[in-house]
C-alpha cells in the first residue's frame, strides 16, 4: 500500500527506494535480535542436492513453490482482467484487496480462543472490503457494457 501511495505521489523510483530501504531495515533488525545473534548451525553431512535433502525442506520447497505459482498467477490475471473489462487501474485495487484479505485472515489466526471481539473485528473488515470489492465489479462491469 505504502508503494502504491508514493507512486501515485512522488514516482515509481522513490517508492522502489522506500520499499528497498524498509526491507534493509527490516532484515537488519531481525539479524540483530539476540536469538538471531546466538544461533550457531550445527555439522551435517554435505549432500548433492543440498537442503534438500533433509524431507522438512523438501516438503516445505514444494508448498512455497505451489503458493508462488498461485499468487503469481493471481498477480498477472488480476490486472489483465481489469484491464479486459476497461479500467485497468482497477487491477491494482484488486489485489490490495487481496492484500488486506490476506491480513485479515492472518490477525485472525493469531488470535487465541478468548480473544473474541479481536476477531469480529477483522472479520467485519474482511466483510468491509469485501462489499468494497463488489461495488467495484459493478463500477467495472458497468463501464464495460
Amino acid at each position: 500500500m505504502l508503494v502504491a501511495v508514493l507512486s501515485a505521489l512522488a514516482s515509481p523510483a522513490a517508492a522502489m527506494l522506500a520499499a528497498v530501504g524498509l526491507a534493509t531495515v527490516g532484515a537488519l533488525g531481525f539479524a540483530a535480535t539476540p536469538a538471531s545473534r546466538r544461533w550457531r548451525g550445527a555439522e551435517h553431512e554435505v549432500s548433492l542436492v543440498g537442503p534438500l535433502a533433509a524431507a522438512g525442506v523438501r516438503t516445505l520447497f514444494l508448498a512455497l513453490a505451489g503458493f508462488g505459482t498461485v499468487i503469481g498467477a493471481l498477480h498477472v490475471a488480476v490486472p489483465a482482467f481489469a484491464a479486459e473489462r476497461g479500467s485497468a487501474e482497477a487491477g491494482g485495487f484488486f489485489l490490495a484487496a487481496l492484500s488486506a484479505g490476506s491480513l485479515c485472515g492472518g490477525l485472525v489466526s493469531l488470535v487465541d480462543a478468548a480473544s473474541y471481539r479481536t476477531a469480529a473485528l477483522a472479520a467485519a473488515a474482511a466483510a468491509g472490503g469485501a462489499t468494497v470489492a463488489l461495488g467495484l465489479r459493478r463500477t467495472l462491469s458497468a463501464r464495460a457494457a
